[in-house]
């Protein structure tokens, strides 16, 4: 299958408003230092999506150290119905209402974040105090075909204590209506995904999955909590820190090819992957 991937910026129109004070609803945040928000919008031929970038970043000292919010956006413009079904989706994740513009989003979002780590810090613990908080946030394009837009959503938030908790995964949206597709979109039946999960699995986790997850000696890894995305001609199944294994093993993925799939895949699913 061909992949329509365009992502031009040599005619990027660039919009930048960078300060050293926030100009968000978080002005008077006591111990602010900066807000800088960036928006690029790659200009597209009229049958292509336009996209645009956004990263935006904010920093507060809390006690003695800088906490720091930042996100990479790379998504397609608003206006286009798959761009503003994705904008909705971003808002629903955050829990706010719905608006277009994410730099909105997640100026409310960083002050949520910032509130919360105020609220947990108290004045005698002296190893949270020295431990600023710290998350990044990145939603980019991985794959625009004339049906559908897949993204990836990754990042990592640290909080204390040994390590962080990271994320990654994505998320397929219909171009024709902007619907972010579920399990139910890719299966009839979700169990029937198990056996293909450990052929595509990397083995070396296949070994370890039946002790960790308490299940008998041969069975197959058990389908991952997080939705099914579309990867060119491939279904991926994703699974979050700790699911099937400890933490040192990271997040696995399953990549497994549509055609080896078909019989369990609804036609919905192999109508997109038509050129």
């Amino acid at each position: 299958m061909k992949l329509h991937l365009l992502i031009t910026c040599a005619t990027a129109v660039l919009v930048v408003a960078c300060s050293n004070k926030s100009k968000t609803d978080d002005t008077e945040t006591p111990g602010q230092d900066s807000l800088q928000t960036d928006s690029v919008i790659a200009e597209q031929p009229k049958s292509e999506l336009q996209i645009e970038v956004i990263h935006f970043r904010d920093s507060v000292k809390i006690a003695k150290e800088y906490s720091i919010y930042d996100v990479k956006l790379r998504i397609p413009a608003a206006g286009s119905v798959v761009g503003d079904s994705i904008r909705r989706h971003i808002c629903q994740l955050l829990n706010y209402d719905v608006t277009m513009d994410m730099r909105k989003v997640f100026a409310k979002a960083a002050k949520r974040y910032f509130s919360k780590q105020r609220e947990e810090i108290t004045e005698d613990d002296e190893w949270a105090r020295e431990h600023p908080w710290e998350i990044d946030y990145e939603i980019n394009i991985d794959t625009i075909t004339p049906h559908y837009v897949s993204l990836i959503f990754s990042g990592y938030d640290y909080r204390g204590g040994a390590h962080g908790m990271p994320w990654n995964y994505g998320i397929t949206f219909m171009k024709s209506n902007g619907h972010a597709m579920t399990w139910n979109d890719f299966f009839t039946n979700k169990e029937l995904v198990r056996p293909f999960i450990s052929e595509y699995l990397d083995q070396d986790i296949i070994e370890n999955v039946a002790e960790y997850c308490n299940l008998p000696e041969g069975s197959d890894p058990p389908a991952p909590s997080l939705d099914p995305w579309l990867h060119g001609d491939t279904v991926v199944i994703n699974y979050t820190a700790y699911e099937i294994g400890p933490y040192a093993i990271g997040m696995p993925s399953a990549y497994i090819p549509a055609k080896k799939a078909k019989r369990i895949l609804k036609q919905k699913v192999m109508s997109l992957l038509e050129d």
